[in-house]
């Protein structure tokens, strides 16, 4: 009999250290689950972090750019006006001439 209470009580100690062992792979697991979303919370940060630096650096090039055309367009704007202004006597004479001519 005194066997057999030992044989039970191995079996129980086996059981309860089962059951350690399990709860100390779950903890594990857990800690490795919390690990990995914390690591891919911060690689998802730096990323969208990335991307406003380069969102910004795009919205001043384009800004650059556009207010380069706009001084361009100003510029041909402006010589076209002084072109007309130094033609316009002349064209405007040219034209009546020929619809009054011909």
């Amino acid at each position: 009999m005194k066997i057999l209470n030992e044989i039970v009580e191995l079996d129980k100690k086996a059981a309860a250290r089962a059951e350690a062992e399990i709860d100390a792979e779950r903890k594990r697991s857990a800690e490795f689950g919390n690990a990995a979303a914390k690591s891919r919370a911060e690689k998802l940060e730096a990323e969208r972090e990335k991307i406003q630096k380069l969102r910004g650096e795009q919205e001043k090039i384009l800004s650059e750019k556009l207010s380069g055309a706009e001084k361009e367009k100003d510029r041909r704007c402006k010589e076209l006006s002084d072109i007309f202004s130094e033609n316009k006597a002349r064209w405007k004479s040219e034209i009546i001439s020929r619809i009054t001519e011909g």
